[in-house]
């Protein structure tokens, strides 16, 4: 699955009298470096020569859709060409400066970034492109992150049947939500699903099963059970769509699980086709998938980070039968076996796997007395024989992870029973997002 590419603006700016020559030049060859780095530009046409000229052009990028605007700082600048466009957008900024030894690029940004702030505008600021230092490290990371925040600006998530039993670490007040993430969350009867499955045809589940689980190792479940499993993934499919949700966490334990059967299936399938589905109700846990799915173009693991060998630095996370299948190395690796019964009278299906080798960030957001706090480690995950898994549970989704950092500093910063995990190094993307956000962060 590819990385999304957000939406960047990119504006010239100069000063009549100036050399707009040089910032004619910097523009283009700035433009070239992010189309480079990945993202979806959209350029503001000519050179702006004042506060009016920018204004308009950042209003028509932001209505184009971009999720942070560059501004090219082309040659010496009266700070206000660009302060009250940057307000008026409330967009993260990133002031880029024009090196050129006679563009005096330098000393308008310096200006501009202290005014910033001041004014407590969210920006980077950076001294050349592509190839300077800084832009691998600071800008790219944060022009990301930029598109991974206005992707939850106005976002909804679907909390089917509210929170399980214990979740005391997952619950977030829906105005905090509002307030840190722009994001809207919408209560659910997570029951309306299964009276949606309840209706679904055998013949309708059958044909999802030959398609969807039969290119997998094998499954070992009952006929029954694997029916009413698959059920209800067509059901929540269909309410996910119907109800507008972006992305969705379901209870499962208890009601629909004793009532029905358990959501396993229908997590692990949708993850895989790119929409985040959670269990438990863990809201800041599925905050966090959805922004890790967005950053590595793959769907995240939602995981209890079970065992943690110190010395070793090798971890285990395990889930409750919902691993996204598409992490396996392979689809022969992948078997689809029996929920265990203490879990729930109705039943369920697990998907049954250890994740592929690759680099790895293990994330997790903590709720604090005053804020939030958002974690990122760097971890190699091991695909291992799955019998290694079995003094946990055999029959779950496992991931074996060689921690980069000091493991103390992991068990000091996990905070819940639930982390996220995806593949690649997103560290710095994630210290980006948690300063947008306007909450703490610790990248291990």
């Amino acid at each position: 699955m590819p990385v999304a590419s957000p939406v960047v603006g990119l504006v010239r700016v100069s000063m009549a009298g100036e050399r707009i020559d040089l910032a004619e030049e910097f523009g283009v060859a700035l433009a070239a470096d992010l189309r480079g780095a990945g993202f979806d530009l959209r350029e503001a046409a000519g050179v702006a020569l004042g506060a009016a000229e920018v204004e308009g052009a950042v209003r028509e990028l932001a209505a184009a859709g971009a999720a942070a605007i560059v501004y090219a700082i082309g040659t010496w600048i009266e700070p206000s060409f660009v302060v009250a466009a940057a307000q008026g957008a409330g967009l993260p900024s990133v002031l880029v400066a024009n090196p050129a030894p006679a563009s005096f690029g330098f000393t308008g940004v310096n200006i501009l970034h202290g005014a910033f702030d001041r004014l407590e505008l969210p920006h980077r600021v950076q001294l050349g492109g592509a190839g300077e230092p800084g832009w691998s490290e600071a800008v790219v990371p944060y022009l990301r992150a930029a598109g991974v925040a206005g992707h939850f600006r106005g976002a909804t998530y679907g909390l089917f049947g509210g929170q399980a039993p214990g979740q005391y670490t997952g619950s977030v007040d829906l105005l905090d939500a509002r307030r840190t993430f722009g994001l809207e969350i919408e209560q659910i009867d997570e029951l309306a699903v299964v009276e949606r499955a309840r209706a679904v045809p055998d013949a309708r589940a059958r044909e999802l099963i030959e398609t969807e689980l039969t290119r997998f190792g094998g499954v070992d479940s009952p006929e029954d059970v694997l029916l009413r499993s698959v059920k209800l993934r067509i059901a929540l499919a269909e309410e996910v769509a119907e109800r507008g949700l972006d992305f969705v966490s379901v209870k499962c334990l208890g009601e629909a699980f004793d009532s029905y059967a358990s959501f396993c299936v229908a997590a692990a399938l949708l993850n895989d086709a790119g929409r985040t589905v959670s269990c438990q109700g863990d809201i800041p846990t599925t905050i966090v998938m959805e922004a890790m799915r967005k950053l590595s173009g793959e769907p995240s693991f939602m995981a209890d980070l079970v065992t943690l060998d110190q010395r070793g630095k090798l971890g285990r996370l395990t889930n409750c039968g919902a691993g996204p299948v598409t992490l396996a190395a392979r689809p022969s690796a992948v078997r689809w076996r029996p929920q265990y019964e203490y879990m729930g009278r109705g039943g369920g299906v697990a998907s049954s796997f250890v994740m592929r080798d690759g680099a790895v960030t293990m994330a997790g957001l903590a709720r604090m007395p005053d804020t939030f706090r958002l974690m990122g480690a760097a971890a190699v995950a091991e695909e291992r024989d799955r019998a290694e898994a079995e003094d946990v549970r055999g029959n779950w989704p496992f991931a074996f992870l060689r921690f980069d950092g000091e493991p103390r500093r992991i068990v000091e910063e996990v905070r819940s029973n639930h982390v996220a995990m995806a593949y690649g190094d997103h560290r710095a993307e994630l210290a980006a997002l948690a300063d947008l956000w306007g909450i703490e962060g610790a990248m291990l």
